[in-house]
């Protein structure tokens, strides 16, 4: 991606003032309330925005408007998602129509200020002391001491941003109810903004979907909206709470909203071993392009029988090893290592995430573990020193803010608070039931819930259901939707189960769900399949959602030569898959959470 971009130089502003930025994008930095509950309250926060231009002109016939993106995380940047993914979903769209890409930084997240930070910039040690202290713990699912711990370092972590959460502090204002109203007042600024520019020029055809009828703006504008993962939470809870402001909403890699507000996580992981035992199959199938494979092999599970033994003994005899790069860096490996190792490429298997991972653990096999230790989330000084001084944001805690605000865990009198959440015996019991749905994914998925054992903060503004939307209306009815939602989603993703799609389907009236038949997270990133964008393309264009259960096959398949279904050549050289694949993570993010 382009070089650095200085958002500072950017004055906030109640209306929506584009500015050139990055290579091609049109940067924003919009002013919203603080509270929206609150007309007294006159803090602002302002919304970094980023936008990827259409293909044609905004007075052309055929603009369709501006599809608003949103990564999930929750925590993640929009902005970071639509330079990396922009011309990649935007060629899924053109079709009749063809619409600008809007990427924003939801509130307390990456370039919107004020950032959601209980260490502050100036702490940045300290944040690496709480990774140290992390990791010596050692997995969640390796004794009770290790859950001692972490609830122990959990509750520190819970005090420091209570400290840290001063009146109309960010903290407790960076709820998804509070997002979801922030959305709409991003698309009534861009319709504003659209409706400026058409009085310089006359109108030359039929107006987006998203924008309002007339200078008189009786009628309000519509939102497009594509969300992926955490981002199907987002985009359930737009819809719940303003049914007649959807134009069109695309939910990809669906999340349990039920789960998410329960604060239990524990719908997500149903089909991640089928993932795992699909590596397997598939690199047994690929026989010489796997690395994994060796002649004798009879199946798969002698492939796999050599993995769960490195892990196995790994676990009984951690691996010591020291970096080779002249740091004197010292590492322990255990098998919790390894295992951590196959997280981004089950999220990612194509077009290389599995050949990767094979990779990793043939190297390892042959005792080579600096693949692995290049996972190992540490710190390093000059890490430090850089974030300091550069023009991209440094870690935050709004991950932390969001999920367990919106599960409400500092309600004294809610569910996390009635003596059944809040000991090392209902923890155990949760982490045993995460590891019998996947042991690979065990220890990395328990500390999601976990880690807000410890949260006190309570939010201003939480949405709780109902959930749903009623029949849609194309012809603009008020209070009702332009269109039903499209859920889309892969057939084995790991940690967005395909039932889960079908199960929030249900509450949308007229909703389908569309099956991309691949592996990984999200359906629109794990391949490319024309059947799909096709569906994509007529749901943004006209509306139409196809038949319920609607599948669309791929070529795609990994240790394999005969394709992986990439963007058309055009699209990967403006940069339509720059999401590249490798297992370098923010060595400061306080918990991996599996939704990006």
């Amino acid at each position: 991606m382009a070089a650095d971009f200085d958002w500072t130089a950017i004055e906030p502003s109640e209306q929506l003032k584009y500015h050139p930025c990055y290579d091609g994008y049109q940067c924003a930095r919009l002013s919203v309330p603080l509270d929206w509950q609150d007309a007294n309250n006159t803090k602002k926060v302002a919304i970094a925005i980023a936008t990827l231009p259409a293909t044609v002109p905004k007075d052309d016939p055929s603009f369709g408007g501006t599809i608003f993106l949103n990564p999930g995380g929750p925590g993640s940047s929009g902005v970071s998602i639509v330079r990396a993914l922009g011309h990649r979903l935007r060629a899924m769209t053109e079709g009749k129509k063809h619409y600008e890409l809007l990427g924003f930084d939801p509130r307390g997240i990456a370039h919107t200020t004020p950032r959601a930070d209980c260490f502050g910039q100036s702490h940045i040690f300290a944040r690496d002391s709480l990774i140290l202290e992390s990791r010596g713990i050692g997995a969640l699912d390796s004794g009770d001491h290790a859950l001692r711990r972490t609830l122990a370092l959990d509750s520190a972590f819970g005090s420091l941003c209570e400290t840290k959460d001063a009146e109309d502090d960010i903290l407790a204002y960076v709820s998804t109810a509070s997002v979801a109203r922030d959305i709409i007042e991003i698309t009534d600024r861009a319709d504003e903004l659209r409706r400026a520019e058409r009085t310089m020029s006359p109108p030359t055809g039929q107006r987006p979907l998203g924008e309002a009828e007339g200078d008189s703006h009786d009628e309000p504008a519509r939102v497009l909206y594509w969300g992926f993962s955490y981002g199907t939470i987002l985009g359930n809870t737009l819809a719940s709470m303003f049914p007649g402001r959807m134009g069109r909403v695309v939910l990809d890699g669906v999340d349990d909203v039920f789960d998410y507000i329960l604060g239990d996580w524990l719908t997500n992981l149903r089909d991640t071993e089928k993932i795992v035992d699909y590596f397997y199959d598939t690199c047994f199938d690929g026989a010489d392009d796997c690395p994994l494979w060796e002649k004798g092999d009879e199946s798969a599970e002698d492939i796999r029988g050599r993995i769960d033994r490195l892990i196995s003994d790994a676990d009984d005899h951690p691996i010591s090893f020291v970096q080779n790069d002249g740091s004197s860096n010292l590492r322990v490996i255990t098998g919790a290592d390894i295992r951590q190792v196959f997280v981004r490429p089950l999220y990612k298997p194509l077009p290389d995430g599995f050949e990767f991972l094979a990779t990793v653990l043939a190297e390892a096999l042959k005792g080579n573990f600096s693949l692995i230790a290049q996972n190992i989330a540490l710190p390093v000084l000059q890490d430090a020193c850089s974030i300091e001084n550069s023009t991209n944001p440094g870690p935050g805690d709004a991950q932390a803010a969001i999920l367990c605000g919106d599960a409400d865990y500092a309600d004294p009198d809610g569910p996390h608070h009635s003596g059944k959440k809040q000991g090392l015996e209902y923890w155990k019991h949760h982490v045993e039931t995460v590891k019998n749905q996947s042991s690979t994914f065990a220890s990395f998925w328990s500390a999601i819930p976990l880690s807000c054992s410890g949260w006190r903060i309570r939010p201003k503004w939480r949405f709780a259901g109902p959930w749903g939307t009623p029949p849609a209306d194309p012809e603009l009815k008020d209070g009702l939707p332009a269109a039903p939602i499209l859920f889309t989603t892969a057939r084995l993703d790991p940690v967005t189960p395909l039932h889960v799609a079908y199960k929030m389907s249900n509450d949308h009236a007229g909703s389908a769900v569309l099956i991309h038949e691949t592996v990984g997270h999200c359906a629109a990133v794990t391949g490319w399949s024309e059947c799909f964008n096709q569906h994509i393309r007529a749901y943004f264009d006209d509306g139409i959602v196809p038949a319920n259960g609607t599948v669309c096959a791929t070529t795609c398949k990994p240790f394999s030569k005969d394709g992986y279904c990439l963007p058309p050549a055009e699209v990967m050289a403006a940069g339509g898959d720059a999401h590249t694949f490798g297992l370098a993570a923010d060595r400061r993010s306080f918990r991996p959470l599996g939704l990006n």
